[in-house]
């Protein structure tokens, strides 16, 4: 049909360019090239097995059914208890806890719940690339704030302060960061939280990498920094550190009266998380957390490991993250541009990757690498970088 009108709010959203590449990389394998995909952020090892049990345990329960829009409270109680002994902040497990099918879904949620037409919203850049298109998506205005990678990404508290209009409603903040792997220092949450309190804004705080932290660093919730419990929206979950992304399962905590309110979005779309994912979220909460050290460990020593030989490689540099499974490789050696590298690598050499632009400006001759991969197959990107 020529004549069909799509909604305004479709024009103002890209086609996700880590998908994009993934899709790209995907039809290549199917083609029988052997594709080292390192554009996906998922982990690659198996879920835990007792949390795959007490999957399967809930469905021969019967546990296929809707749940409460805010989720069984069975998990919210294990989340308000995980708050409150790892990151010593209090949420009521029957009013200021709701579980969401993932976490992008809780992040849109807390967007549509502040931002109006015109509202702005400060992004760190480089950012995780759907932050912007969900600002987007709620008519508000992305106001990006830039980092240097000179300066290894490092936010820089008086870019905040630059940015702060009448308009401003909130910021995003990642920590550690999806794409540059780098880490929130307590003291940057602190001077943050100072705008925040003195603007009246709201700071949306991704902490889903909360667990992948890397040469013995603590992390630290923004809600936990004084004046912020009352104006954090804290989103987390167990895509990354449990190996559950296709689970969908995360959650927000903030105050009773935001949570009130922004509990209508779940009810009037997914209406709930799904009961199974629930189930084995509370598996992964209760149940051994070794899991989590092992999982860590795997990550820091392949980062150390891509550190060691990239240093090798004559024209090559990054940024050495840390913490997630992130790092941005400076490709200015052989390309005028990241999506130009990026295309280089898929097309001659079958390697995907995201380009670092897709992020932001500030990530522009940069590539993100995903160390989700072991290192006998990471050897294969280095003999190829090699010859460029």
């Amino acid at each position: 049909m020529s004549d069909i009108r799509y909604a305004d709010r479709l024009l103002v959203l890209k086609n996700s360019s880590s998908i994009a590449v993934a899709e790209k990389a995907a039809v290549l394998k199917k083609q029988g090239k052997e594709v080292v995909d390192l554009s996906w952020g998922e982990p690659d090892l198996k879920t835990p097995a007792n949390i795959v049990n007490a999957g399967i345990e809930a469905l021969k329960k019967g546990y296929t059914r809707y749940t409460n829009s805010r989720g069984i409270i069975e998990l919210r109680e294990a989340i308000s208890n995980k708050l409150k002994v790892e990151n010593n902040v209090s949420y009521d497990a029957n009013s200021e806890i709701f579980v969401t099918p993932g976490g992008k879904q809780a992040i849109l949620y807390a967007l549509l719940a502040f931002i109006n037409k015109g509202d702005e919203v400060l992004l760190i850049d480089p950012s995780w690339l759907s932050y912007e298109d969900m600002v987007n998506l709620c008519e508000g205005v992305a106001v990006p704030v830039p980092t240097k990678a000179e300066e290894n990404f490092k936010i820089d508290v008086n870019e905040i302060k630059k940015r702060i209009t009448p308009k401003t409603r909130a910021i995003i903040i990642n920590n550690p960061c999806n794409p540059t792997g780098m880490a929130i220092e307590k003291k940057d949450l602190e001077a943050i939280a100072k705008l925040a309190v003195e603007n009246n804004i709201f700071v949306i705080s991704d902490e889903i990498y909360e667990k992948i932290l890397f040469d013995g660093r603590k992390f630290t919730s923004m809600a936990e920094i004084e004046g912020m419990h009352e104006r954090t929206i804290l989103i987390n979950g167990f895509s990354k550190s449990y190996v559950m992304t296709g689970l969908r399962i995360a959650y927000i905590a903030a105050p009773k009266n935001i949570v009130s309110n922004m509990i209508k979005l779940q009810q009037h779309s997914a209406s709930s998380a799904a009961s199974v994912s629930q189930y084995m979220a509370l598996e992964a909460l209760r149940g051994p957390q070794d899991f989590l050290s092992e999982l860590n460990k795997v990550y820091e020593l392949r980062r150390d490991y891509f550190d060691s030989v990239i240093k090798g490689v004559p024209g090559f540099s990054w940024i050495k993250p840390q913490g997630t499974f992130y790092g941005m490789l400076n490709t200015s050696k052989f390309a005028k541009n990241s999506l130009e590298a990026s295309n280089i690598l898929l097309d001659r050499f079958c390697i995907a990757t995201v380009p670092g632009s897709a992020f932001g400006a500030s990530g522009e001759n940069h590539i993100r690498v995903c160390l989700i991969v072991e290192n006998k197959v990471m050897d294969r990107v280095f003999d190829c970088l090699r010859q460029l």
